[in-house]
């Protein structure tokens, strides 16, 4: 995602290939309990996931942010 950065930050595009790749992946899904067949992340875990992909594209991170809450 991190390679992205500069392009989408100067476009203001939408980072569907970096949401696609999240969604394959199965990250987009971690606040959901696993009951309801996510993987019930806790605040902490979920808090570092959207550190980690912040560090490469901040834009991402919000929207996977919001996705969580």
């Amino acid at each position: 995602m991190a390679e992205q950065a500069a392009s989408l930050d100067a476009s203001g595009d939408f980072p569907q290939r970096n949401i696609d790749h999240l969604r394959a992946g199965g990250w987009l899904s971690l606040a959901v309990p696993s009951s309801c067949g996510g993987a019930g992340a806790t605040l902490a875990q979920l808090q570092q996931v959207i550190a980690a992909i912040a560090w490469g594209e901040p834009a991402t991170a919000l929207i996977v942010c919001m996705q969580y809450l």
